[in-house]
């Protein structure tokens, strides 16, 4: 799993739901509580959100509770996108223009469906910038790598506080 989620074209919404079957997966059932670590390490409200926006998966494999908690998370980052985030889930279109088979045209899909929805602006930025985010940081290491700002001693070492800041330094150059 952890060789497909570091792909250069996985999403974060990818990794979402790479974890999420993992916790259903009924032969890992006796490491449980190891999984359910590891996915709570792993994974954050923000791939949640990534995934419930990705139109390929539209938060299929999410729980009610996790979905609670991505609506507090959401209400509590900003109070206007709860309203948006509603109006999005509440739009529907047929699942054949929702599913993609690029990224660009999941970009386009995005969009189209942020502005056919009454998407706000703001949240519709949010909406782009987490279904584009790539899951793993050796998408992002590339960037610093070019530039011989991440050393080979350190490369794939990261922790995961230093994953979460390259994540958002990238997120804010795009």
């Amino acid at each position: 799993m952890s060789k497909w989620c570091q792909r250069n074209g996985s999403s974060l919404a990818d990794a979402c739901d790479a974890w999420l079957g993992l916790l259903s997966e009924p032969a890992l059932f006796p490491l449980e509580k190891v999984v359910n670590k590891r996915f709570q390490d792993a994974i954050s409200l923000e791939h949640l959100t990534a995934y419930i926006l990705h139109s390929k998966y539209i938060g299929e494999k999410m729980t009610m509770e996790q979905q609670q908690d991505l609506s507090t998370w959401l209400a509590n980052h900003d109070p206007g996108f709860i309203t948006s985030f509603i109006s999005f889930q509440a739009c529907s279109l047929p699942r054949q223009l929702l599913l993609c088979r690029s990224d660009q045209h999941l970009l386009t899909q995005l969009v189209a469906r942020c502005y056919i929805c009454g998407v706000d602006p703001p949240f519709a930025d949010l909406a782009q910038r987490l279904t584009t985010s790539p899951a793993s940081s050796a998408s992002i290491e590339k960037v610093f790598s070019t530039f011989s700002f991440v050393h080979n001693n350190i490369r794939n070492r990261l922790c995961s506080k230093k994953q979460a800041s390259l994540l958002l330094m990238h997120v804010a150059w795009n």
